[in-house]
């Protein structure tokens, strides 16, 4: 605004089911932001905050109880993580007589298929160590579902997706996802292995509809366990956000992310913002800490520019992370003086 006084800026939060999901979505509705005690991704007490939009409806972040962020990187291990807290945060919203519960599920720590949400609700696993991990999860003997909390069948619960992974192969939570959660190649296959064990026990939820690995397989596991609707992040908050209708006097879109590749195209809050912004024929600015030259590929239709904070500057990934804020106005200016020549 300061740079350019003539220029007219219309800001649009956007989460995809990961981060500032619960945040955005509470305050399109005009509700209130909660806060519980949970277990964290490790058994460690966490304050998790949760939305309720209101009296009928709660959102939850996978992540403000399992995420990543909450476990320290030398701790990193996807084996040894539960979803616990996840199910303890959903039995609180139930606790609010509430009809309708929304989880984002995007930032995981945790490749448990939900099990460990399970057993917080009731559910329990025969010949497995409490609480339920992704490293339990080949030593289920049985599954015995008569103690789940009644309540979960009396709501709609709906899961916003930033991935369409299936649960488990190649393409699977434990292959794609779980290496970036300390996993070691052993560990990889060993969590493979127990996510297809953990599916054999519930035939009737497909484990390669899209999205199923989401979370470490938790949207395969609320949809077993909870008859969860899986829907995209990105498309929920758009349309609590209205920003189908601020594209209507929209001559360019700005948007990114910390890495814009070829997993943001799988279903990430630029994805559906580039989406709908082609459709209008609307050109997208691309800002981002990296960029992967595949992406290029992937967005090439009506993209003017991707622009990574790291290759403009000449800079280490680290550094441009400790200076986000700084870097990221000084790029943005940079762009937005060339754009209006």
């Amino acid at each position: 605004g300061r740079r350019f006084p003539r220029a007219e800026t219309l800001l649009s939060p956007i989460a995809d089911g990961g981060e500032g999901t619960a945040r955005i979505l509470t305050n399109a509705a005009g509700g209130q932001i909660l806060t519980s005690e949970v277990h964290g991704p490790l058994m460690v007490p966490v304050e998790a905050e949760w939305g309720l939009l209101d009296n009928e409806t709660a959102v939850i972040e996978m992540a403000e109880a399992a995420g990543l962020v909450l476990v320290r990187p030398e701790d990193r291990d996807p084996t040894r993580t539960t979803t616990y807290g996840v199910g303890e945060l959903i039995r609180h919203a139930l606790d609010r007589g509430v009809r309708r519960i929304i989880i984002g599920v995007g930032g995981s720590a945790t490749t448990d298929g939900g099990a460990g949400m399970a057993e917080a609700l009731g559910m329990r696993f025969a010949g497995c160590a409490a609480p339920m991990t992704g490293g339990e999860l080949l030593n289920i003997a049985s599954v015995d579902t008569s103690g789940l909390d009644c309540r979960v069948k009396d709501v709609s619960v709906h899961v916003a997706l930033d991935v369409g992974s299936p649960l488990f192969g190649e393409q699977g939570a434990a292959h794609v996802f779980s290496p970036q959660k300390g996993a070691t190649p052993e560990q990889v296959d060993l969590l493979d292995r127990g996510l297809r064990h953990l599916a054999a026990f519930f035939p009737e939820a497909s484990p390669q509809r899209a999205g199923a690995g989401a979370a470490g397989g938790l949207g395969w596991g609320l949809a077993a366990f909870a008859g969860a609707q899986l829907i995209r992040g990105i498309d929920l908050c758009l349309e609590a956000t209205g920003f189908e209708g601020h594209l209507d006097a929209a001559d360019l879109v700005i948007t990114g992310e910390g890495s814009f590749d070829a997993q943001t195209m799988t279903g990430k809050g630029p994805w559906g913002v580039l989406a709908r912004a082609h459709q209008r024929a609307i050109p997208v600015l691309i800002l981002c800490g990296t960029c992967d030259d595949t992406a290029h590929d992937l967005a090439a239709n009506g993209i003017v520019g991707c622009h990574a904070v790291t290759r403009h500057f000449g800079l280490p990934a680290e550094r441009a992370i400790d200076e986000a804020s700084e870097l990221l106005q000084a790029l943005t200016s940079e762009v937005i003086a060339t754009y209006l020549k």
